[in-house]
């Protein structure tokens, strides 16, 4: 928990976390040279909120009765709630950032899709790699184009979004868990490319 809080301490004032955190010469002395050089328009797939999303399910286990982590006093409602309720604006300025900085083309290029903002494009790509997926050499368009959608990343934004509709939920952002909830469904009415008149179930 500390280790989550410290790095999303260290994004800037736009939601922006750095891809690699090199502290201290040393550790710097063992990055390449071209790794070093971060760009605020670049970013990694949010990974981080796997492990907060095991640590809800901790603490949902724990409310309902759950013995094997009683002795955690992290798992201690009060506790709980002062964490994701200090993790939460950086979470959601992150997400933000994410949608805004990532944004793709749609109509622009005489796509049809169900809304009109919800496609995404990895930046920094070239042609042999897109090292900001996580996805480094995995076979895309040869040439890169700023036109080109990817879909890994538009499921990455539904899962951010997903993780952060839960949080919201404990911490009783009603408003910001209808934002989340529209985000989520514009996304698969994307992905399935036709709307989805029955929301899924809420889940992590």
């Amino acid at each position: 928990m500390e280790v989550i809080e410290s790095w999303y301490n260290r994004q800037d004032n736009d939601g922006w976390v750095q891809r690699e955190q090199i502290l201290g010469d040393e550790a710097r002395s063992r990055v390449p040279q071209e790794f070093q050089v971060q760009y605020p328009e670049h970013a990694n797939p949010p990974t981080l909120l796997t492990a907060v999303n095991g640590y809800l399910d901790r603490l949902q286990a724990a409310a309902s009765g759950d013995t094997r982590d009683v002795t955690n006093a992290r798992l201690d409602p009060e506790h709980a709630q002062q964490f994701l309720a200090r993790l939460y604006p950086k979470l959601r300025s992150n997400y933000n950032w994410m949608r805004k900085t990532m944004q793709g083309g749609i109509r622009q290029y005489g796509r049809m899709s169900r809304s009109r903002v919800e496609g995404y494009r990895w930046r920094g790509r070239t042609m042999g790699h897109t090292l900001t997926s996580g996805l480094d050499d995995y076979p895309r368009a040869p040439i890169p184009s700023v036109g080109e959608l990817h879909v890994d990343l538009l499921c990455w934004i539904g899962y951010m979004g997903r993780n952060l509709q839960n949080i919201a939920q404990i911490l009783g952002e009603e408003d910001d868990v209808e934002e989340f909830e529209d985000h989520y469904h514009a996304i698969r009415a994307n992905v399935d490319g036709k709307s989805s008149l029955d929301p899924p179930k809420l889940c992590r």
